[in-house]
């Protein structure tokens, strides 16, 4: 399958700052509680706004269990989703197709969907652009909710803050029954006529950009969507470098699951901050052991900013602010799969 070329990108080093937007809400039978996560994306690790994007277009993740035992299990089915944490930027292709960042503090609006599966799909290209699956059940979708855009200090010498944002779904859970092996969580992108991207028909340009790390982890796990003309891609099929800041909270109910079982993201970093029992990420070393860099290319537009690994004094900021969305279909519960 012949890559996408909007998402072929050039490395930009620049420094990164992480500031982790976090719940201060008090903890119930933490131990139970876990965070999904493919990504890396922290302080001390690197970072990348992708800009081949355009308004109608979407990323997404699906978490299942993978090689080795690590990610989502069958046995932690039932489970209670809590929490989607996702990061997003303000930026753009400009002039050459050079990924410009935007400096100016301002909202995007995003769509968002959760599903639950029973069998993960290999071949994804002509499954449809909305809505479930074959063999899947919506957990959840809302359409336009402003999310505050990551933004840079320069355009000459980009530096992002990058906020993690959270967003309850259900103060007491989203309950999937028992009998799915998978989740699939799907951001989508809302055009914006006021945004001007070379690589966009007029008036869709992206309302804002997923934010990810700079390595995949492994394959099969993150998507895009393209468009109708480019259907649903694996991000190693577009050539998409890293996994997307797309995060799950979950609280596993299945037999023998405790939920504080190790990720596969090794050590939490800055990441754990985002989980309210405070347990490894699931993006572990288990994952992150099989990877190998992308494949560099020059070719295409210059699709991509990229973090580099360097902290600095004061980088890191905790903000003590929660961003709770009431997502009006998500108070139900889903029936076991037939």
């Amino acid at each position: 399958m012949r890559p996408n070329s909007r998402f072929l990108y050039r490395r930009v080093l620049l420094p990164l700052a992480v500031s982790l937007v976090v719940t201060l809400s008090l903890v119930s039978a933490a131990s139970a509680q876990r965070s999904l996560a493919y990504d890396t994306l922290s302080s001390e690790t690197p970072g990348a706004v992708s800009c081949g994007f355009c308004g109608g277009e979407k990323a997404a993740v699906i978490y299942y269990e993978l090689p080795g035992g690590g990610g989502l299990r069958p046995s932690e089915f039932p489970l209670l989703v809590r929490e989607l944490v996702v990061a997003v930027a303000s930026a753009a292709p400009g002039a050459g197709g050079a990924c410009v960042a935007g400096t100016t503090p301002r909202d995007g609006l995003f769509d968002v969907a959760i599903y639950a599966g029973t069998t993960v799909p290999t071949a994804v290209n002509t499954l449809p652009a909305n809505g479930v699956w074959p063999g899947e059940v919506e957990v959840t979708a809302a359409t336009e909710i402003p999310l505050a855009l990551s933004i840079s200090s320069s355009t000459t010498v980009p530096m992002f803050d990058v906020n993690l944002l959270t967003l309850e779904l259900d103060a007491a859970g989203l309950r999937v029954e028992a009998g799915y092996t998978y989740l699939r969580v799907v951001l989508g992108i809302q055009p914006d006529a006021s945004v001007t991207s070379s690589t966009c028909p007029a008036g869709q340009g992206p309302s804002g950009l997923p934010m990810r790390d700079d390595a995949r982890i492994g394959p099969q796990r993150n998507l895009i969507y393209a468009g109708p003309s480019g259907g649903w891609l694996w991000n190693e099929e577009a050539d998409v470098g890293g996994d997307w800041a797309i995060r799950l909270d979950i609280r596993p109910l299945g037999v023998g699951a405790d939920g504080g079982v190790p990720g596969d993201a090794g050590s939490s970093d800055d990441a754990g901050s985002v989980s309210d029992a405070g347990v490894p990420m699931d993006a572990a070393t288990v994952d992150a052991g099989t990877a190998s860099p992308p494949t560099e290319s020059d070719d295409g537009c210059g699709c991509s900013l990229v973090a580099a690994a360097r902290s600095r004094p004061g980088a890191l900021v905790l903000a003590a602010l929660c961003v709770t969305l009431a997502l009006c279909r998500s108070r139900r519960r889903l029936r076991s799969p037939r």
